[in-house]
């Protein structure tokens, strides 16, 4: 057996939002691993983040720091994740790629381990894995398993997405505005484009030539990837709200066969990730105070839509953790995907 490694994976981009959840689930779900090394920029190498009661140093990221890892998660800007893997190549080490860089390339794998991890089985085994938009996460996980057993035409959604989506500093700002509130002065947007606090604006990513901001963009085309449906009709409008850390959406889905809503929520019931939130009789529905901190998504109001002739309209509403299942769980998940795929490997060597 060989002797265990002083650090087997690592987190680039350790000191923003999604990388320190990151590293906190890697030490908690995985006390008995060694532990990851934390890199980040310049400006942030020396300083040290806390994990649980540890402290984690922050390298700075030089050529060949990650070389003979395991595994690597980039919690990067696009750029910066084009930029490493682009000097990782030839490389051992499996990468998974937070950042928008990697999700459209043919052949680079856009994963949600519930719905369709066996793509991992055909990968190399040094893989480029990207994990989809956080918004994408929370909608597939409620859409999938529909388009599994009654096939999905057209979905029409609109987020309520937190600013935890936005990075550490923008939780920071909003954080701000409530003191500033509270203090009677007029709160300041510096990292957003526009007041948070008590408002909801448009996406702040770049609108087209179409409409659409790239957020709703991205919804689209990273559905029809991973469900593997090229003619998927997608229409989302994304907004900014005053919450911390879980976005909601309304999804108004169209089937491709008749159902009932007995049998929709019998599909949700059997899916990996999901759990139910509709108490029609206690008014308890998804919000983002429940999702915060918890694994699952939350799906509620579930029905079927009021407007159609037939029945294959659906109606949901549902809640999830953008810094959980929608970017740090998921790419956790995957990676022990990807860590028991090469043990595997190597036990039949």
């Amino acid at each position: 057996m060989p002797e265990p490694r002083e650090h087997a994976s690592a987190v680039i981009g350790a000191t923003g939002a999604v990388g320190r959840e990151l590293l906190q689930l890697l030490r908690s779900r995985c006390p008995n691993e060694p532990m990851p090394l934390a890199f980040a920029s310049s400006r942030s190498a020396g300083t040290t983040i806390t994990v649980g009661d540890e402290e984690i140093a922050v390298r700075p990221l030089e050529q060949d720091s990650i070389s003979g890892l395991d595994l690597a998660y980039l919690c990067t800007p696009a750029d910066t994740s084009r930029e490493i893997v682009a000097s990782m190549t030839g490389s051992e080490t499996a990468i998974i790629d937070l950042s928008s860089a990697f999700r459209m390339e043919p052949g680079v794998p856009l994963v949600i381990p519930e719905i369709n991890g066996d793509l991992l089985g055909h990968a190399d085994q040094a893989a480029l894995v990207a994990n989809p938009n956080c918004s994408t996460i929370i909608a597939m996980m409620v859409v999938a398993p529909l388009h599994q057993r009654f096939g999905v035409r057209r979905l029409i959604m609109s987020t309520y997405q937190a600013v935890s989506g936005a990075g550490l500093e923008a939780m920071e700002e909003l954080q701000e505005q409530t003191r500033q509130h509270a203090a009677g002065e007029p709160p300041l947007a510096r990292v957003l484009p526009t007041t948070c606090l008590f408002n909801v604006f448009n996406h702040e990513s770049d609108v087209d030539d179409t409409g659409y901001n790239q957020e709703e963009r991205k919804i689209r085309e990273e559905s029809r990837k991973i469900l593997d449906c090229a003619d998927l009709q997608v229409s989302a409008t994304c907004v900014r709200v005053p919450v911390m850390r879980a976005h909601c959406e309304s999804i108004n889905i169209e089937l491709a066969t008749d159902v009932t809503e007995e049998q929709i929520r019998d599909a949700f019931v059997d899916a990996p990730g999901v759990t139910i939130v509709d108490d029609h009789e206690n008014g308890r529905y998804p919000e983002p105070v429940d999702a915060s901190g918890r694994d699952d998504v939350l799906v509620g109001r579930i029905r079927l839509d009021s407007s159609r002739d037939d029945r294959r309209g659906v109606a949901l509403f549902v809640a999830g953790d953008q810094l959980l299942k929608g970017a740090a769980l998921n790419a956790f998940q995957v990676g022990r995907l990807l860590l028991d795929r090469r043990q595997r490997s190597s036990s039949r060597a």
